[in-house]
């Protein structure tokens, strides 16, 4: 598997209620919060993730970082040109045990 369809997998693998993927390039894909809001992060699926290959890394914001719409919420990178599909099902392995990235919308204050 090229590195960009890989890439696009992986991160595929970590969408959720208000984050999206955009279009891998460079072996890189990035994921978008869709509104503002909070980060929340299963670093035990991400850490599991990142252990299955040296070929994959995923990196994301602090837990409970605030973002805000369009802004850059984790990057799955591909090292080498290329990746085997058993890489890629080890890592949707991992990632279904889970919700490894959220979005935490900020809550609305009502006036008195």
């Amino acid at each position: 598997m090229t590195e960009d369809a890989a890439a696009a997998a992986v991160a595929a693998l970590l969408q959720a209620d208000g984050i999206v993927t955009r279009k891998a390039y460079t072996g890189r894909c990035n994921l978008h919060a869709t509104r503002r809001g909070l980060v929340t992060v299963d670093a035990g699926i991400i850490d599991r993730i990142n252990a299955i290959d040296e070929a994959v890394t995923v990196a994301t914001l602090a837990p409970l970082s605030p973002v805000r719409a369009g802004g850059v919420v984790a990057t799955v990178k591909i090292i080498p040109l290329a990746v085997g599909q058993g890489v890629i099902d080890r890592c949707a392995g991992e990632a279904a045990r889970g919700v490894a990235l959220g979005l935490r919308p900020f809550a609305q204050s009502v006036p008195p």
